[in-house]
């Protein structure tokens, strides 16, 4: 041990410096021992494994079934080909879940919300496994066409100014309707304001609204996009919205006769329809605060929200955003999948007529 003679206080620096460095080197490259920047492979593990000895074992002796989801999604999230840092800066970190919770009340884990992550991994995990790189449309398991709206523009264009990238964005969109003008792409709409300047909720519907290009298609999905409680769009002594209703029977009649008729793809955004009305926002990172305690209340527009989701599956075979964690949701698409798997008496004769004897 290096000592400085007569001075207790640099001693002590020099001695806190290498007590926590195996800490600093693990922090930094994890065990990776390969790495230029690792020096893990010189340092001891002693300190790390006796801070880490008693919490892992409490969180394992708590673990679930559901926390293990929660992890294996995040842990499929992270390590995708399609992730750019999957080598380095893994974020296993879960905000809706801590450590804490599950040790020291897990009675009081949502088990609800929870559900709500897991899905929420889920989907962003098959986003992942289901495009390519360079390809922001994908195919649900149902068959419907998704645009994945969470990441219509590389990874790296993320680091602009919030000017420079909402400008990117607006470009890439204009392109994006023009490269392909038999889809039409569908978003939520508004339908009492024409003002779109709302810089953070629903920008990309924004961002299609304003276009004015013949392939996109709104949903009257909002009011006003600028959400408060009077625009807020909310069940009616428990049943469907009926404003909402006639607006939106008429649309997806529109939109059946421009695939049917016209032979046009419908393309779906993966962020979804009427999220805040079961209590999420349409845009996570971009929900601002005050429109917090407005969707807070989870029935404010659930009935409402399940008959957008029923309709827009049995018509088209989109799986709205959080629609198959929903009581009803599991039951309509499950009748689907189930019929989708079962073989008529018909089928069966078709099949005999062609057999030879």
């Amino acid at each position: 041990m290096v000592k400085i003679p007569g001075d207790p206080e640099a001693n002590k620096y020099i001695s806190d410096f290498f007590t926590s460095l195996p800490i600093i080197g693990i922090l930094q490259s994890g065990f990776d021992t390969k790495t230029k920047s690792s020096f893990t492979r010189l340092m001891p593990y002693d300190l790390y494994l006796r801070l880490i000895e008693k919490p892992a074992q409490q969180y394992v002796e708590n673990m679930n079934d559901l926390l293990l989801d929660v992890y294996y999604y995040k842990w499929s999230q992270q390590n995708s080909i399609l992730n750019k840092n999957k080598n380095k800066f893994q974020d296993y970190y879960i905000n809706e879940i801590t450590l804490e919770d599950i040790l020291k009340n897990p009675n009081s884990i949502d088990i609800e919300k929870l559900e709500i992550v897991i899905k929420e991994l889920q989907d962003k995990t098959q986003r992942l496994n289901l495009r390519e790189d360079d390809n922001i449309f994908y195919t649900q398991p149902s068959g419907a066409n998704i645009l994945d709206t969470y990441n219509l523009l590389p990874e790296k264009y993320k680091t602009e100014t919030d000017v420079d990238y909402n400008n990117r964005k607006v470009k890439f969109i204009r392109e994006l309707l023009e490269a392909n003008p038999n889809k039409i792409f569908v978003y939520n709409n508004q339908f009492e304001s024409r003002d779109s300047s709302i810089p953070k909720q629903g920008t990309s519907d924004r961002l299609f609204r304003n276009q004015g290009q013949p392939n996109t298609f709104g949903l009257s999905t909002y009011t006003q996009y600028n959400l408060t409680e009077n625009t807020f769009i909310k069940d009616v002594n428990g049943n469907v919205n009926p404003i909402f209703k006639e607006k939106f029977d008429a649309e997806v009649e529109e939109l059946l006769r421009l695939q049917n008729e016209e032979g046009k793809e419908i393309v779906f955004p993966s962020s979804g329809f009427l999220q805040e009305q079961i209590g999420q926002p349409l845009e996570p990172s971009n929900s601002p605060a005050k429109y917090e305690k407005i969707i807070s209340d989870k029935k404010l527009g659930i009935e409402t929200y399940k008959y957008l989701s029923q309709v827009l599956f049995n018509k088209f075979g989109y799986i709205n955003r959080n629609y198959d964690i929903t009581a009803t949701g599991k039951s309509v698409i499950g009748a689907k999948q189930k019929e989708s798997k079962s073989i008529s008496d018909e089928v069966v004769r078709d099949l005999m007529s062609h057999c030879y004897s």
